[in-house]
């Protein structure tokens, strides 16, 4: 398409088969030759490769933003990072997701029975155990960490617990949701990183259900399957989230190097060490079982 453009302004002329000039070159490629995935958001981007058992696509997310996902397409989705398998249609890619569609080949086998609908349930009655610190607290919906007094400045672990019953088991894929995350604007900054989208949970968690890992949450989409963990009945939840070194070194007084700087000179100076603030920790929102 840039091509065509700077050929226009060097004034050519598009034309079809027939010899006639063509305004909108692009809308009648793509009437000739549908898309194969229509979002009208150049964030969506995919490669795509021709098999003997089928065509593979690899389509991605790059924005921070969720994104509506239009495409006739139809066959095996894979998520690359947990190898989860869904045979439904693919509407949205949430920030920065991927996925592997194999079309074409095969069999795809269902996910039970799809005419009941899981409720979402948003789980409450937590305990939370900062395990450095000694104490327990119940804090719901949960909270940043640096909301209370008591652990402004805690860098460590925390451990987050709570039930849920399951009445009916009705096949369907579940699971534990953190919630989308916050897209924020690129900023320039003088040292250091952003990502540009902020996290529910900070900075890592694991989930446990059960007593069995289910999986680690740290990327988007923030939400871990447990479809295979869940059982009628009363299900034990445990989530063990940790942050960085950030917030207790918030809370100290940066050493004094003046002795040392005198014996052997200023060799360097600490970086991004000045007004250090703590920065939000632990799950930051609800946490919701839902339906896929």
């Amino acid at each position: 398409m840039a091509k065509i453009e700077e050929y226009r302004r060097k004034g050519g002329k598009v034309l079809d088969l027939r010899g006639r000039a063509v305004e909108d070159a692009g809308g009648e490629l793509a009437k000739l030759h549908p898309p194969d995935f229509a979002t009208g958001n150049p964030a969506i981007g995919f490669v795509h490769r021709k098999f003997d058992f089928g065509d593979v696509y690899f389509v991605a997310n790059t924005n921070n933003r969720t994104v509506k996902l239009t495409t006739t397409k139809r066959g095996l989705w894979i998520d690359l990072f947990d190898q989860a398998r869904s045979s439904l249609s693919l509407t949205e890619l949430r920030p920065y997701e991927s996925r592997v569609l194999i079309a074409g080949g095969g069999t795809v086998q269902g996910f039970g029975d799809e005419s009941y609908q899981v409720p979402t349930i948003e789980l409450s009655n937590w305990s939370s155990r900062f395990v450095d610190l000694g104490f327990t607290a119940n804090i719901n919906p949960p909270r940043s960490w640096t909301d209370d007094e008591r652990t402004l400045f805690y860098s460590g672990t925390t451990i987050y617990e709570t039930t849920v019953p399951i009445t009916r088991d009705p096949g369907a894929r579940r699971a534990l949701s953190f919630g989308e995350g916050t897209p924020v604007e690129p900023e320039r900054r003088p040292n250091g990183m952003r990502a540009l989208l902020e996290s529910p949970v900070r900075e890592a968690a694991q989930v446990y259900i059960n007593g069995q890992f289910a999986g680690s949450v740290w990327h988007p989409p923030y939400e871990v399957d447990v479809s295979k963990f869940l059982r009628v009945g009363e299900n034990q939840i445990r989530i063990v989230v940790a942050n960085t070194a950030i917030n207790a070194l918030a809370g100290q007084s940066l050493p004094d190097y003046k002795l040392l700087n005198l014996r052997y000179t200023e060799r360097f100076t600490p970086q991004d060490m000045k007004d250090l603030k703590p920065l939000p920790s632990g799950i930051l929102g609800p946490v919701k079982l839902v339906s896929r």
